[in-house]
């Protein structure tokens, strides 16, 4: 029975040693790592209409089993911006035990711009139409396009446009990367009687809205392009203009702006013709002054 006894602890023992090499042995042949991912540089700059492609261009992994993945390499994310047209890239790939690895990137636009506002006319509307006061106002964006249906404002109060005046209210719409742009603007609205509709000059722009750069220079008076007053159009420049009944002088028109070309900033440019029956149109012109 001794013997016996001795033989079987013998036999366990050889049974948990080759238990156990069995086990380094399986633990060495398993594949845990994932490939490395390179790049060319710590940084890409492109357009923000790069395809896929390019983001992906110079960028390799290599796996230390299956060689060369590089074809399994994907972008799992792109951040929102770090700050104004920059992001994050996130790249992962695969091995053929997919086994994953992620690296991150910086990735920088080169002809990113903000969200901008587009008003096809000038914001004034009868006293008490307030259902829709982004009605003249677009939002085109350099990264997603049409933003319009994301516009949102602020600063409405009890009694907003159920009486003649100007009202300050600020639109902000924010693109898919975080970018939020603001527009403090005045909101007009006036009595559309039959007097105001005949009689009150309407000054027309080409542009209710305008983006320059700080330290470039403008000519307010550049905008004009004709004043009405009822069915009758006046236009601003000699010769031959279908249409219009006679021509008026710019001089006429006065101009009142506070925009400072130096310093970025939402401004306005206040323009006025007063006919001879004492009739007094007014206009004004947005101007956005970017960095």
């Amino acid at each position: 029975m001794k013997i016996l006894r001795i033989a079987s602890l013998i036999l366990f023992l050889l049974t948990v040693i080759a238990f156990g090499s069995y086990r380094r042995i399986e633990s060495k042949s398993k594949d845990t790592l994932g490939p490395e991912i390179t790049y060319e540089s710590d940084g890409i700059e492109v357009s923000v209409n790069a395809p896929v492609e390019e983001l992906l261009k110079g960028v390799t992994a290599i796996d230390d089993r299956d060689g060369n993945v590089s074809d399994s390499i994907l972008i799992e994310k792109i951040s929102r911006f770090t700050d104004t047209g920059n992001r994050t890239i996130t790249y992962a790939a695969f091995d053929l035990n997919n086994n994953i690895t992620k690296v991150e990137r910086e990735l920088g636009y080169n002809d990113y711009t903000s969200p901008r506002f587009v008003l096809s006319q000038p914001l004034r509307f009868p006293v008490g139409d307030t259902d829709n006061i982004v009605k003249y106002m677009t939002v085109q964006d350099s990264l997603d396009g049409d933003l319009t249906d994301k516009i949102k404002y602020e600063g409405i109060k009890y009694g907003f446009g159920q009486s003649e005046g100007t009202y300050d209210i600020e639109f902000q719409v924010t693109n898919s990367a975080g970018d939020t742009s603001y527009l403090p603007a005045k909101v007009e609205f006036y009595y559309s009687g039959y007097q105001n509709q005949e009689y009150l000059p309407k000054i027309h722009l080409s542009d209710y809205i305008v983006y320059i750069k700080a330290g470039d220079s403008m000519d307010p008076k550049a905008y004009l392009t004709e004043v009405t007053i009822g069915q009758k159009r006046y236009s601003f420049q000699e010769g031959f203009n279908p249409g219009a009944v006679s021509t008026i002088s710019k001089n006429e028109i006065k101009v009142n702006s506070n925009v400072n070309v130096r310093i970025s900033g939402v401004y306005d440019i206040e323009y006025s013709f007063t006919t001879e029956d004492g009739y007094t149109g007014v206009t004004r012109l947005l101007v956005v002054v970017e960095e």
